[in-house]
């Protein structure tokens, strides 16, 4: 024998490849989003967006990525009764941040504005790097 061994090649498990399958969708759109929070942004300041289209661009963008994740997730029964009916509790919530964002957003300059969106940037580029281990 000349040294080389020859192996049975690994068959996967039934259903392995259509599990596989169903993970990028599941999977890949909360990290696009998340990167592309920082990255979004820093293109807008470089495109000299005022604050408001920055804010109302962003929005937009993250509102169709967010509806975009609904025909992978509820195949995979990830939406059920209850988690509904807790989302329908958080609604006053959402309502009191969009209330107090929008005033706490009035108060800084575009100059200012645009210092805290780096910092901002700035750190979840930084959190998504350490989380993934780089």
């Amino acid at each position: 024998m000349s040294g080389v061994a020859f192996r049975r090649p690994v068959r996967s498990a039934p259903g392995l490849a259509r599990r596989q399958a169903l993970v990028w969708p599941r999977a890949s759109p909360p990290y696009l989003a998340n990167a592309a929070g920082p990255v979004m942004n820093l293109y807008s300041l470089a495109k000299r967006f005022p604050k408001e289209q920055l804010i109302g661009t962003g929005a937009w963008f993250f509102l169709v990525v967010n509806v975009s994740k609904v025909p992978f997730y509820a195949p995979l029964s990830l939406f059920s009764r209850q988690s509904l009916w807790f989302d329908l509790g958080l609604l006053p919530a959402v309502i009191l941040g969009a209330v107090i964002g929008r005033r706490i957003f009035a108060v800084p300059a575009q100059r200012v504005f645009a210092v805290i969106v780096l910092v901002f940037a700035t750190l979840a580029a930084l959190a998504l790097i350490i989380r993934t281990g780089w």
